[in-house]
């Protein structure tokens, strides 16, 4: 029995909770359901309503809930998740079986296919519906905007939950419409705000973000002058730790991006003359291998580096720590470099269920549009300081001016006594 409570919004199942009560015979039944505690659930029968009724061919994996939850979604406002039991296939036939953004890898936060699905939805409803709440201590997204266009708020702060919800909206639109075009709008939103969030010069460049994107404002930033220098140049950017190699590829993957050739092979070399005796490093080989075979131009070996990076045990161990909204799903690391390559114009002959080519091939939108005004202020030409220091400003002077107006109010109730 499947236990996953599901809010009703509609007005025939008004405070309903509904219920996943079993799977079986490969299909999934979904039926209403009250008198529920967080612990269990009481199925109540009622003629008068019929039960909703999900058909899929592979509903005994997990990933057949996280899809019922989707279609869920059309109904609930409220997604409660207590546990399951269900009889999951091995990763092997899943994963001949699996259609993209079906095959779950794993997550870092340790939750299942159908979980993570849920924390998607939990995010991607703040934009879906710009007044949504949840509870008394969060606030709509509404609120967030204004918060920043009146610098009432803490302007980075606020742009950083923006772009979460962003990267929510963007993995929603994979999941429950496998929308490419709404994805890439999403991401390039998210990426941008991402950057707009960042209150130093070394700049959070949201690489997967911008990149998936397809956008070339984006990709021609990550090319620019002021990319190299604020990030490249960085004194801390892109060292190499032997017990933590991420930040040393993520500078090679910048210098991919904007061919420097020359500094990438010698950062290649360098990675393969140290100890490879280490636990960690041998999940960066074949990152390595690939930067190698693009240096070469080897399509080949760019290939076979990938198909490694591909095995389930090193793309959940790549995807750790990268974005709890696709890193369950989508093999983050393979689509970065085979992006990569594509910008570079090769085809790198990758089409799997958690690194789709669809996601791979460089097919920019017609256009990309930003969504707030204060977006529109952000100028991808100019250093990145200068935003800073605007919104620094404009934060200064909404304190300085609260602070007089409490002295005005002060002195002027001491003249009232």
């Amino acid at each position: 029995m499947a236990t996953y409570g599901y809010k009703n919004k509609t007005s025939l199942y008004k405070d309903t909770i509904f219920l996943i009560i079993k799977v079986n015979n490969d299909m999934l039944y979904i039926e209403p359901c009250h008198n529920y505690s967080l612990g269990s659930f009481t199925s109540v029968k009622d003629e008068n309503k019929k039960a909703i009724k999900f058909e899929y061919p592979l509903t005994i994996s997990d990933e057949a809930l996280g899809k019922a939850t989707m279609e869920a979604f059309e109904y609930c406002t409220s997604i409660y998740i207590v546990g399951h039991g269900v009889t999951k296939m091995s990763k092997k036939k899943e994963l001949s079986l699996a259609k993209n953004y079906m095959y779950y890898i794993g997550s870092e936060a340790g939750r299942s296919y159908s979980e993570s699905v849920a924390h998607v939805l939990s995010g991607a409803k703040y934009i879906l519906d710009k007044d949504h709440k949840n509870g008394n201590d969060d606030v709509s997204i509404r609120c967030f905007v204004n918060a920043i266009t009146t610098a009432t708020g803490n302007i980075f702060g606020c742009v950083c939950v923006l772009s979460s919800r962003y990267e929510a909206k963007a993995s929603y639109e994979l999941l429950k419409n496998s929308d490419i075009q709404a994805f890439k709008q999403d991401l390039y939103v998210a990426a941008k705000l991402k950057i707009l969030a960042d209150k130093e010069t070394r700049m959070s460049l949201g690489l997967f973000l911008g990149l998936m994107s397809d956008s070339p404002v984006l990709l021609n930033y990550i090319k620019s002058y002021h990319c190299y220098v604020e990030y490249m140049n960085n004194v801390n950017s892109g060292k190499y730790k032997k017990t933590d190699p991420a930040e040393f590829f993520f500078k090679s993957y910048l210098l991919a991006v904007n061919g420097r050739w020359n500094e990438l092979k010698y950062r290649i070399d360098f990675f393969f003359n140290e100890n490879k005796a280490s636990k960690v490093i041998k999940y960066y080989l074949p990152c390595n291998e690939f930067l190698l075979g693009l240096y070469e131009k080897d399509v080949d070996k760019m290939y076979s580096a990938l198909t490694k990076l591909l095995d389930l045990k090193i793309a959940k161990r790549k995807n750790y720590g990268v974005n709890v909204f696709f890193d369950f799903y989508l093999n983050i690391e393979v689509l970065i470099l085979a992006k990569i390559a594509a910008l570079h114009g090769f085809n790198v002959n990758i089409d799997h269920p958690t690194a789709p080519k669809e996601l791979i091939e460089y097919n920019p939108l017609r256009e990309y549009i930003d969504p707030y005004d204060f977006m529109k202020e952000y100028n991808f030409e100019h250093p990145h300081q200068e935003w800073i220091d605007l919104c620094n400003s404009r934060m200064e002077k909404v304190k300085s001016d609260k602070e007089n107006n409490r002295l005005k109010n002060r002195i002027f109730s001491w003249f009232k006594k």
